[in-house]
């Protein structure tokens, strides 16, 4: 699978660095905290991203009336791809819940 369209500076997620980067719960371990609770979100944002894309396509040529061909097109790309990395697990946005020890 291909990587989507960029359309936002802030849709590239970082490698890893070093052979063993550290994760959420080393830097929360290392400041001090217990994490308590880990939510799964991707799910629910490959659903959104799904609706959000046959809503698009739904009013395609008003989009491409408004914004130009090649600006639907990314959009389109975007959220139809990132939702299939969502959907397959190639991807997650997670909510972790930490308690501060010793409170």
């Amino acid at each position: 699978m291909s990587a989507p369209g960029t359309i936002l500076p802030f849709d590239r997620v970082p490698p890893p660095t070093g052979r063993n980067p550290k994760g959420v719960t080393e830097y929360a371990e290392d400041a001090g905290f217990t994490i308590t609770g880990v939510g799964k979100l991707g799910p629910h944002y490959a659903t959104t991203l799904q609706n959000w894309a046959t809503a698009l396509h739904e009013h395609r040529d008003r989009a491409i009336e408004l914004a130009g061909r090649d600006t639907y097109n990314a959009y389109i790309s975007h959220m139809t791809g990132f939702a299939d990395y969502f959907r397959h697990g190639h991807l997650d946005v997670m909510q972790f819940t930490c308690i501060k020890n010793g409170l």
